[in-house]
């Protein structure tokens, strides 16, 4: 916790890294590119298909594509296809800087993207589902392959560990977006399975989300 706090406060410049404190955050690092690695493979499963969310419901292809449409999605489709589609292409840079940062342009060209609200050029519908799944995995990829830079090179520069801090924290935020996503359909896949067992299910799920809009209020 206070590795992660100190590459927060290097990163927005409020401290000034000395020797000591980047070999103290390369113990950070490991740690967290083996957890993001984890969490983006787990989501690269989840949207194969058929697999259990968090032990709370089985979500299927159909279930997906029954939530989340093309045309509700296309927008994000688009991005999301432009950010997989640019980390794909930086795979093969060799040095752990050089792709740090080129993963930190990338994902500042993606929000910059969504702050622009750039209407897509596309001259087809891309398939959320397939782009999701190829996008989760192309992350994935990247967090793999700076988890190798690593144990082979044990230390990162202070600007390579910049640009890593930078990207995992816009990465941060596309995970984000996902699992809120999947949260609410495992809610309802859950909802849909304790109604068709008990009818007065239905009842007692409006009845404790009325109790939580009450007690929220307080």
């Amino acid at each position: 916790m206070a590795s992660s706090s100190l590459m927060m406060q290097y990163s927005m410049g409020s401290v000034a890294a000395t020797t000591t404190d980047i070999i103290r955050l390369q113990d950070w690092v490991p740690a967290i590119l083996s957890k993001r690695k984890a969490s983006w493979g787990y989501l690269t499963r989840i949207f194969e298909g058929g697999r259990v969310f968090y032990n709370t419901a089985l979500v299927t292809e159909q279930d997906i594509r029954q939530i989340w449409t093309e045309e509700r999605l296309q927008k994000r489709t688009q991005r999301f296809f432009t950010l997989g589609t640019a980390l794909g292409g930086i795979l093969d840079i060799p040095s752990a800087h050089d792709f740090a940062r080129a993963i930190s342009h990338i994902t500042l060209d993606y929000e910059s993207l969504i702050a622009a609200d750039v209407k897509s050029k596309s001259p087809f519908n891309i398939d959320y589902l397939i782009t999701l799944a190829s996008l989760c995995d192309a992350i994935f990829q990247v967090y793999d392959k700076l988890l190798t830079h690593h144990k082979k090179d044990q230390v990162w520069q202070a600007t390579t560990l910049d640009s890593f801090q930078k990207a995992d924290t816009r990465f941060k935020k596309v995970m984000v977006t996902i699992y809120k996503d999947l949260e609410a359909l495992a809610r309802d896949i859950m909802t849909d399975e304790l109604n068709s067992v008990d009818p007065l299910g239905g009842l007692f799920s409006h009845s404790a989300t009325q109790d939580d809009d009450s007690e929220s209020q307080y």
